[in-house]
């Protein structure tokens, strides 16, 4: 197998990581969201497809960094990039999740 096929075979599985990590993630940042936004449906909506672009294109853009080896097999060229393209999927959730934590409302302790 050349240096292109595997390449697009890792860059295949990044973006099926990615479709999975959102397709799971969506329903719960919807809610969340919508709540945020005081259940108004345009801005949530906005804010879920803008999540959804930054979780494909964030693994993508690392998984595209790695370029494959001749010298090294098929299996540890592949997992080198889905390595990468895991950790930019982390990377986009951490990035979510501080996004989100900053926009909830904090209760005040009344004393």
């Amino acid at each position: 197998m050349n240096e292109i096929t595997t390449y697009l075979i890792g860059l295949t599985i990044t973006l099926g990581i990615s479709s999975v990590s959102f397709f799971t993630f969506r329903p719960y940042l919807k809610r969340i969201l919508l709540e945020l936004n005081g259940n108004l449906e345009r801005p949530a909506s906005f804010w879920v497809v803008y999540s959804g672009i930054i979780l494909f294109l964030v693994p993508l853009v690392f998984a595209m960094a790695i370029t494959p080896d001749p010298d090294e097999s098929l299996f540890f060229q592949l997992s080198r990039q889905v390595r990468w393209s895991l950790i930019g999927v982390i990377i986009s959730f951490f990035a979510f999740g501080i996004a989100i934590i900053s926009f909830v409302p904090k209760d005040k302790k009344k004393e």
